[in-house]
């Protein structure tokens, strides 16, 4: 609306321009070919603010996207081994297992998945009962799971819709930032209770990051909140970055956006690298700019030029015919 009313208001001033001569020529006055200027200077540095906001939500909506499909990887690869694990559990429980036998045929299991912590069967005192793998698990033996909220949480809510839960996010020390599932086993005799799988969030993004190619485009952010944090504490965990610091990022290209996921409150930010925007750029903006400021000048110059021509050719109607 401002561009045409602009518009409208640079159109009445040449009109007026044009009728305020001082001549009977008709060429107007000299000053003509200013208002001329001015109105297509305005017609060219809007469109070119039009072409650059174009461009910005454009490269917005991009990214934007990328973080929906980033938040879908994660949800989808979670649930999958998830659900891997569970049907791992029911097959335990039903073999009647021995603990070697156990720990055999998980370190066997977790060949084939990366993103694992640790795998342990607690029992219904929600004490840990057996663990694999040992090296960075040893605060794993008789932990109690009901001593953490989240943990305990969890527990309550896998007993309850006797269905997998989420415990979320866990600082286990000297390591990066975990997730637990929970997945109930049985209720009664010397299997009762649940097999826990405790997964690393970084892992899972590194995978989605070499899938996506994320790390060659954007500086990528995850942070989930953690409902248990004490008061005064920060409820925001980063639990995967990947960045570089001594790139300068252009802000109005940053993006957030939030999911819940499997009982997590996930917050993703991208921000497009430099040489990523570098390398995308069409440059059209500029292209209109140079472009409207040459056709600006070339309308004034015409003008001018109409109105020299127009008064010479007029001085000489007045002299008598020889």
């Amino acid at each position: 609306h401002t561009a045409l009313l602009l518009i409208v208001l640079g159109n009445a001033q040449i009109w007026l321009a044009a009728r305020d001569t001082s001549d009977r020529a008709g060429a107007g006055p000299r000053w003509l070919w200013l208002p001329v200027v001015v109105c297509t200077l305005t017609v060219t540095f809007t469109f070119w603010v039009a072409l650059r906001q174009r461009e910005l939500g454009y490269t917005n909506s991009t990214t934007q996207l990328t973080i929906n499909n980033i938040a879908a990887l994660y949800s989808g690869e979670s649930e999958a081994n998830i659900e891997s694990l569970a049907r791992q559990a029911r097959r335990w429980t039903r073999a009647g297992i021995t603990q070697a036998g156990w720990e055999a045929d998980v370190s066997e299991y977790l060949g084939d998945f990366g993103s694992y912590r640790s795998v342990q069967w607690v029992d219904a005192g929600l004490r840990t009962r057996w663990f694999w793998p040992r090296a960075g698990n040893e605060d794993a033996p008789s932990f109690d799971h009901a001593g953490h909220p989240l943990r305990r949480a969890a527990v309550e809510s896998a007993r309850r819709t006797y269905a997998f839960a989420i415990a979320a996010p866990l600082e286990p020390p000297l390591q990066s930032p975990t997730f637990a599932a929970y997945i109930p086993v049985s209720t009664v005799g010397p299997d009762a209770g649940f097999i826990v799988g405790e997964f690393y969030y970084d892992k899972f993004f590194d995978q989605i990051d070499r899938r996506l190619n994320l790390s060659r485009r954007y500086q990528v952010s995850v942070v989930i909140e953690n409902a248990a944090a004490a008061a005064g504490a920060d409820r925001q965990v980063k639990v995967y970055e990947s960045m570089t610091p001594d790139e300068v990022i252009d802000e109005r290209y940053r993006q957030s956006a939030d999911y819940s996921i499997l009982n997590q409150h996930l917050t993703i930010t991208l921000a497009p690298r430099p040489v990523f925007l570098a390398g995308n750029r069409q440059f059209l903006p500029e292209v209109a700019l140079v472009a409207g400021l040459g056709v600006s000048l070339l309308f004034g110059l015409v003008v001018n030029l109409a109105q020299s021509a127009r008064r010479p050719r007029s001085s000489f109607k007045g002299l008598p015919s020889p």
